[in-house]
């Protein structure tokens, strides 16, 4: 009761708007930045297939277009960072049907597609990380943010095919901090999956068993 109590509070005190339509929010959570219709405007949720390897299994929240590109678009570019809480809880959501294979799986870590440092630095912050999070929580699983670095800034993937970008993220990624068992990779756009299947490449060469990827959104292929 205090809690929604604070919760109208604030809501009275700091209107929130949502951030694609400006529809009013109010309740919790407080971070909420997302309208009911919008998120329901997002998908329709499903498994990447074929997964390229050495990934086990891949799916995504929704298409790369629409409400999504628009919300990730803002996150990434626009300095909209609050939408991270809403975006990473529609992701957790899509889950159990993008991922089936998630359901079998007890020695599970979460670990995001790293930036390179200075990549991240421009921006401020790691949109994989931040998405992460509310997924970690959701699965009741750890998060491994140091796991994986990016040690050379590859050029953007976005005017290469698909054999140039998984050229170009070749040998782009190390292993920090070894995670046994399944790591669950979560990152925000995936298109041929070439950075997914580079950083799982690395994981599987320093002992992990599994690897499993879970993006927001799936772009053409």
């Amino acid at each position: 009761m205090a809690t929604d109590l604070l919760v109208g509070l604030l809501d009275f005190l700091l209107p929130r708007a949502c951030a694609l339509c400006g529809e009013g929010l109010s309740g919790p959570p407080q971070d909420e930045a997302l309208c009911p219709a919008c998120l329901r405007a997002i998908g329709p949720a499903g498994p990447i297939l074929p997964p390229p390897a050495p990934l086990a299994a891949a799916g995504a929240a929704g298409p790369f277009d629409g409400p999504l590109r628009t919300a990730v678009h803002l996150f990434k570019y626009a300095g909209r960072g609050d939408l991270a809480g809403s975006l990473g809880r529609r992701l957790a959501r899509a889950l159990p049907e993008a991922l089936p294979a998630l359901a079998s799986e007890r020695d599970l870590v979460v670990v995001p597609v790293p930036l390179h440092l200075a990549r991240q630095v421009d921006r401020g912050f790691n949109q994989a990380a931040r998405l992460a999070l509310p997924v970690a929580r959701a699965l009741g699983a750890p998060v491994a943010a140091g796991a994986l670095v990016r040690q050379r800034d590859t050029p953007p993937q976005t005017a290469r095919d698909a054999a140039g970008r998984r050229a170009n993220v070749r040998g782009a990624f190390a292993v920090r901090h070894p995670v046994t068992g399944t790591a669950l990779l979560v990152d925000d756009v995936v298109t041929t999956g070439a950075t997914a299947a580079a950083c799982a490449e690395a994981l599987l060469d320093a002992g992990t068993r599994r690897v499993l990827l879970a993006a927001l959104a799936r772009a053409g292929r």
